[in-house]
């Protein structure tokens, strides 16, 4: 389906798109209610649901998504719709994972094919049907789409999909409860600011690395010479009173110590400052069935 940023929708807009295809029109080219409505009845006249074959159709929680007649065309035409988490489509839409990446590039090739073939001439927005269509079906394909769906645990069914690293990246905006309970009040009201201006203390498992190492992290503030100081100590010396350089041996020995060194530990990743509530009354949003739950709030 083609949206075009225009007041109205012509058929020769897509004469040469892909077979099958259909287009909107609309002044911001992007997918409103009205829109998304006409993409139901394209998708029930070729899915074809019924009660015994119902349709599920993924999507995200974008308004026109949401809207009230939108939901109740697709309860009357057996299409359950169901919403993914917010910030999650990377992860778990099908198309993301494993189709729009083949089309673009797929698309982008056909673009400096026609840009070859036509020298001299300016692209435009009716030609992105035709353009479409060469790479469509190079990307659109039924291993393409079959890899979606596997990517991404839908089907076949796989609860173990994601392991826990997929889930790292949202520590570094890991926020601070609004209302913390009192005996948790001391250890939540760091934030960002805080961790950034504090003094860089160092771990004090670091006398087990190697002194030019420890050197290089201890020399910014006064409380860190005297921690370097602490760990010449410790090391060996020389006739010279100098640190003996690290051996194979002292490498062994840091290789087996159980206290792993880690950047982390020196500098932590800081935290989101916690939001500004400026919308008080602003429903959180979920994953879900959109047509099994209530759809109007009273």
């Amino acid at each position: 389906m083609f949206i075009f940023p225009r007041k109205r929708f012509q058929e020769h807009f897509i004469r040469d798109g892909p077979t099958g295809s259909v287009g909107t029109a609309n002044g911001s080219g992007w997918m409103q209610e009205d829109d998304f409505h006409f993409f139901l009845e394209h998708f029930k006249n070729h899915v074809r649901p019924s009660k015994e074959n119902k349709a599920l159709l993924l999507l995200d929680n974008h308004a026109s998504h949401t809207a009230l007649k939108n939901i109740e065309s697709c309860r009357d035409n057996e299409i359950i719709l169901l919403t993914f988490p917010p910030h999650c489509t990377y992860k778990l839409q099908p198309l993301d994972r494993a189709i729009f990446g083949p089309l673009k590039k797929a698309i982008n090739t056909a673009c400096d094919d026609w840009m070859r073939s036509n020298a001299g001439k300016v692209m435009s927005i009716y030609d992105i049907p035709s353009i479409t269509r060469s790479a469509f079906n190079v990307a659109i394909t039924a291993k393409n789409i079959s890899a979606g769906f596997a990517a991404t645990g839908t089907w076949s069914v796989n609860t173990d999909i994601f392991a826990e690293a997929d889930f790292l990246p949202s520590q570094v905006t890991d926020r601070i409860l609004p209302n913390p309970k009192p005996e948790q009040s001391s250890s939540v009201q760091e934030t960002t600011a805080n961790v950034e201006n504090r003094p860089h203390t160092p771990n004090p498992t670091i006398g087990t690395i190697e002194f030019n190492e420890a050197r290089a992290l201890t020399q910014v503030t006064s409380t860190d010479q005297a921690t370097t100081s602490s760990i010449n100590q410790s090391l060996p010396m020389n006739n010279a009173n100098e640190p003996v350089a690290s051996t194979s041996r002292a490498r062994t020995h840091l290789a087996t110590t159980s206290n792993v060194f880690s950047p982390e530990s020196v500098r932590p990743l800081p935290k989101a400052p916690p939001r500004k509530n400026n919308q008080p009354n602003r429903r959180k949003i979920k994953s879900a069935v959109l047509t099994d739950t209530p759809i109007k709030m009273k």
